[in-house]
């Protein structure tokens, strides 16, 4: 498993799941991501004073 990037382009919309085209992006600036941006799959994630972290089963940890 290898990581994902916030910063490259997934084909899911990392805040609702959905494909790209079909959701105009609505995850907020400061929230993390709920679902993962390559294959849109809800995702595990730990938020703490310090930040967040998040895990996806299919592709490990999702990086902001």
């Amino acid at each position: 498993m290898d990581g994902v990037s916030l910063s490259d382009p997934g084909t899911h919309c990392p805040g609702c799941g959905r494909p790209n085209d079909q959701c105009g992006g609505c995850l907020w600036e400061y929230d993390p991501p709920h679902y993962c941006p390559r294959c849109g799959t809800r995702l595990a994630v730990n938020v703490s004073p310090a930040g967040w972290k998040a895990r996806c089963k299919q592709h490990g940890s999702v990086v902001g």
